[in-house]
């Protein structure tokens, strides 16, 4: 469908396509690094469909579009994250607790109500879709009190921006030299602990980076980083110590 041809009778590496488009002219290129731009067209081709669609329908000014990846550039079935410098510079990739494995972008489109060409660098996370999508739809969520997640909506309108104040992230995954590890972000600082056995624990060993001066986590401000940094990573571990939380990834 869509002029893809047919399927490969002969197995690839990673996760082939069709047919690998105009660059499988690229001799120097993999397989596998072919297959992976081929399925990004594919991706943007129907991306594109679909809003030709909402528009022929005489819906696309009452649909909120959201668009967005479900972790950071993966390395996996020989497709090497490096090839296209697919993280943009960032630390790790996806299975990563560094923004290579936790950050990605998010594009949302609805024409007259979601500003056009404007950007946010206010953090949002998977656990923000469900009351953000309650609130553009006019229904309540029920009980509000058991959701982690709160609405970006009042953003995407326009209302509000990066003055916010900032919000608690938390994340887990497996571990360095242990079973799992975790990391906990406010405003520009962002703790990463890459050693935890069950619960977050008082003598546990971070990590600290300022995410706006450097978003690639090469310096670690937790030994010595100055007033404002240590505030901040005090304060992060208290926020993780007082929420009774666990360090177990529940997808590993």
């Amino acid at each position: 469908a869509g002029g893809w041809g047919d399927a490969p009778d002969t197995p690839e590496q990673g996760n082939p396509v069709p047919t690998d488009l105009q660059y499988a002219n690229e001799s120097a290129w993999p397989d596998v690094e072919k297959d992976h731009a081929a399925v990004v067209t594919y991706l943007d081709r129907y991306v594109g469909a679909l809003a030709a669609t909402l528009r022929r329908a005489g819906v696309e000014n009452d649909t909120y579009v959201f668009f967005a990846s479900d972790n950071g550039a993966h390395s996996e079935g020989g497709h090497d994250v490096s090839f296209f410098n697919s993280t943009g510079g960032l630390r790790g990739f996806k299975r990563s607790l560094y923004e290579g494995g936790v950050r990605s972008p998010t594009c949302a489109r609805r024409p007259g109500v979601v500003p056009a060409g404007a950007t946010s660098a206010q953090p949002w996370a998977f656990w923000d879709v469900l009351p953000t999508l309650a609130e553009l739809a006019g229904v309540d969520v029920l009980p509000a009190d058991d959701l982690d997640g709160a609405s970006i909506a009042p953003l995407l309108r326009g209302e509000g921006g990066d003055d916010e104040p900032p919000r608690y992230l938390y994340f887990t995954w497996t571990g360095a030299g242990a079973p799992y590890g975790y990391a906990a972000r406010r405003g520009r600082y962002k703790g990463v602990v890459p050693n935890c056995t069950d619960a977050p624990a008082a003598d546990d060993a971070w990590e600290l980076y300022d995410l706006i001066d450097d978003p690639f986590e090469t310096r670690d401000l937790a030994p010595a980083g100055g007033d404002e940094p240590q505030t901040a990573l005090a304060d992060l571990r208290a926020w993780v110590l007082a929420g009774n939380f666990s360090c177990e990834c529940f997808q590993c």
